[in-house]
């Protein structure tokens, strides 16, 4: 009978110690960066889906509200440049794009445009997008756990390590879709107590109104961010990979807060220098590569970070 995990008892890396040992890792595992390349150079230089068609009809439909109008033409002009194709890059969990969201005005080829004018099928391939994308979350996520669980796999030979990562990720891939709908879920339960408070403070400050609403977002993100890697390294299912993480989360509370703060202003930091690099030439493929190394290696640290915390079993 396998005992459950237990918390690592020796004393553990420091926050930057963490982060340096998902670059060395990134450093000394280069092919690691393929994924966020390769779908950085799709979003770039690949067909894009536009939905600008579907936006100008909502407008003529909802030009007849004043109230409405303001939004209305904000949305309009983010339509014009937004690709529907970057839903392959799930938000918080996907593989990491410089690229995702609005597409870049200037790229060396010019890209084939295809226009969605109905809402069903904007909604059916966002669907469909987003699970191609969790898809691809899966198996770069398990490839950074391969290297972490590397010579824990015992004498298999390299067909049976195959198909045991293909199992094990496509495993991955569900979980991690019930994972992200309970996160939205419990993003949402957690947000209509604090609507009608955030209301109130915004009437006074929309600065602090704003805040008070995305505190809400940042406690359940940071008690559920060792999720991911619960259910990547150790294979876990979903509740179970919930309650490790909070465990984890309460008892590492500033550490966990320090890594991901530090991990969102690296990201946000290099991705501002990447953007100002890009001037629409193949140069910018040295941003999209540079892109690719800091954010795996900033992955790679919150799984270490997470290894580091728990004892991983061999399952």
């Amino acid at each position: 009978m396998r005992q459950a995990p237990k918390e690592n008892s020796k004393p553990m890396p420091g926050v930057i110690a963490t982060i340096t040992a998902g670059f060395e890792l990134t450093t000394s595992h280069p092919w690691l960066i393929a994924f966020p390349i390769l779908v950085d150079l799709f979003f770039w230089l690949g067909p894009r889906l536009s939905i600008e068609q579907l936006v100008e009809r909502s407008q003529r439909i909802l030009a007849t509200d004043p109230g409405l109008s303001g939004m209305v033409e904000q949305i309009s002009e983010l339509s014009a440049s937004y690709n529907l194709f970057t839903a392959l890059s799930v938000p918080l969990i996907g593989v990491p794009a410089l690229m995702s969201g609005a597409s870049p005005e200037r790229t060396p080829l010019a890209p084939a445009i295809f226009g969605l004018s109905d809402a069903t099928e904007f909604i059916g391939l966002l669907i469909v997008l987003t699970l191609g994308g969790l898809l691809l979350t899966a198996i770069y996520l398990s490839l950074i756990a391969l290297v972490l669980r590397k010579g824990k796999d015992g004498a298999l030979s390299a067909l049976m390590k195959l198909i045991a990562f293909m199992k094990s990720t496509a495993v991955a891939w569900i979980r991690l879709l019930i994972l992200g709908i309970f996160l939205v879920v419990t993003i949402l339960f957690i947000m209509l107590p604090i609507l009608p408070l955030a209301y109130m403070v915004a009437l006074l400050s929309q600065g602090l109104g704003l805040m008070v609403l995305m505190l809400g977002i940042v406690f359940v993100i940071t008690y559920m961010s060792m999720s991911v890697p619960s259910i990547i390294i150790d294979r876990r299912p979903v509740g179970v990979s919930i309650v490790h993480s909070v465990r984890i989360v309460r008892r590492h509370l500033l550490p966990t807060m320090n890594l991901l703060l530090l991990v969102i202003l690296i990201g946000w930091g290099t991705n501002l220098l990447w953007h100002m690099a890009d001037t629409g030439n193949w140069l910018t493929l040295i941003s999209i590569a540079g892109h690719g190394f800091v954010s795996t290696a900033l992955v790679s640290s919150i799984f270490i970070f997470y290894r580091d915390r728990t004892v991983t079993p061999i399952l």
